[in-house]
């Protein structure tokens, strides 16, 4: 995998592309960094699948850590998403509104954010009585930037 690492081949993303399907929680997190650096097709639809690892998916020894890596996996997927200039990486965040990690909900919504201000408030206003404080305040705070 090292020799992969920098590599600005386009031949190389399909390697990468199948790494994050692995079941070593290691080299599935690297594929998702390094896949974000990357603007080809497969890249979206390879990150939503890591965006929902299932804890069974993972060869972690015991039930606890494999929950923990695959949440883990979940919110690296959905931060490198969220810095993808794809449309169909924003269409994936948008699936995720509701998704039971609230760092995930944090993700999306600084996504979110950074869209134009008539597309943003909807979802900034959505999100300000969301049930996690940290989410409903950084809404508020968006928000409030939007009203200057």
């Amino acid at each position: 995998m090292a020799q992969l690492t920098g590599v600005r081949d386009p031949r190389v993303v399909d390697l990468w592309v199948r790494i994050a399907r692995a079941p070593s929680y290691g080299r599935r997190l690297q594929a998702i960094w390094e896949l974000g650096t990357w603007d080809e097709p497969p890249v979206v639809e390879a990150l939503v699948g890591a965006l929902h690892t299932r804890p069974e998916e993972l060869g972690a020894e015991d039930a606890a850590s494999r929950e923990m890596y695959a949440g883990m996996m979940c919110l690296s997927a959905a931060q490198t998403l969220a810095q993808s200039p794809r449309p169909t990486a924003l269409a994936a965040l948008l699936g995720e509104r509701d998704s039971s990690d609230d760092q995930v909900r944090l993700t999306v919504l600084g996504r979110l954010a950074r869209l134009p201000p008539e597309q943003a408030r909807p979802h900034l206003e959505r999100f300000a009585h969301d049930r996690y404080a940290l989410v409903r305040s950084e809404a508020e705070r968006y928000l409030r930037e939007l009203d200057r």
